[in-house]
């Protein structure tokens, strides 16, 4: 079943908005043939180059923000911190010996 066909709507019910878009008039362009002039390929040269500095820039920015932050942290790990004293390794005390248990009178015998 094809739904090609749109059912007829009653005039007093029209949508305001078109359904479908009139036809444009067709406007007269330039052939494409005719090469740029050269303003227009200087302009696109120099804004290739604009970019291409301002993207240099920003990559040299962010490796020398990455590489402040490395040598910062570095920085703070080698000092100690103040106020409190750096743990220091206790060696295990020896253990105790053992005091020998009371001999029985009985047992002994």
């Amino acid at each position: 079943m094809s739904h090609a066909h749109t059912p007829p709507v009653p005039k007093d019910n029209q949508s305001p908005y078109p359904l479908r878009e009139p036809p444009h008039p067709h406007a007269e362009t330039k052939p494409a043939d005719k090469p740029a002039p050269r303003a227009a390929k200087a302009k696109a040269k120099d804004d290739h180059a604009r970019a291409l500095a301002i993207g240099a820039a920003v990559g040299v920015g962010a490796a020398a923000l990455a590489l402040a932050a490395g040598v910062f942290l570095l920085e703070e790990r080698s000092k100690p911190k103040k106020g409190k004293k750096p743990a220091a390794h206790k060696p295990k005390p020896a253990p105790k010996p053992k005091k020998p248990k009371p001999v029985n009178k009985a047992e002994a015998a």
